[in-house]
């Protein structure tokens, strides 16, 4: 049923990657995401208390290259990344514009990526063979020390080859509020 949201390009695969869980304890409320507990101490973005869990990527050929994605990535073998697309794919970032076709798309992760050296940790994925979207965790500096932060969701599909035909990300540009980074 899952695959079927994804292909039909509905909202509500997105919206079943990260469901919230409430757990009440003596004085204050925890939020469980995937991948853990938030940080109540900080408003404004979704940060973890501890490094997040990493999810079981499902058997779907899709979500196989996005756990294959998030390993490139974290070992930062920038240069093999565009190997995994389509010559003509496209990469949608939501800083920035479309990257259209395997050369653009090299110069984005030799690049910009390669500048950042992100780490990232997939907290959940939905999917099958053909799409996969993949919950991304990063880890970033807030309040002057680094943290674990829900990052984007990203949506990838598989081109009958196997390669990447296209990755949307969807990201989740928040800052910590004033007030909170004045409590820390």
């Amino acid at each position: 049923m899952a695959a079927g949201w994804l292909r039909n390009g509905s909202k509500a695969a997105a919206a079943v990657l990260s469901v919230a869980t409430l757990v009440v304890g003596p004085g204050s409320a925890q939020v469980v995401v995937a991948g853990g507990a938030l940080d109540s101490g900080i408003s404004g973005m979704d940060v973890y208390l501890d490094q997040p869990v990493s999810a079981e990527a499902p058997a779907g050929r899709a979500c196989q290259a996005a756990k294959a994605y998030v390993t490139l990535v974290n070992a930062g073998r920038y240069a093999e990344i565009p190997e995994m697309f389509e010559a003509d794919a496209i990469m949608a970032d939501p800083g920035g514009p479309i990257h259209r076709g395997r050369s653009e798309i090299r110069g984005f992760y030799e690049g910009p990526i390669r500048n950042m050296r992100p780490e990232v940790v997939a907290v959940a994925y939905i999917g099958d063979d053909a799409d996969c979207m993949v919950e991304l965790v990063n880890r970033r500096p807030v309040n002057g020390r680094p943290r674990w932060v829900l990052a984007s969701v990203d949506h990838f599909t598989l081109a009958p080859s196997g390669k990447i035909a296209r990755i949307v990300a969807f990201a989740r540009m928040t800052r910590p509020t004033p007030a909170a980074a004045a409590a820390r």
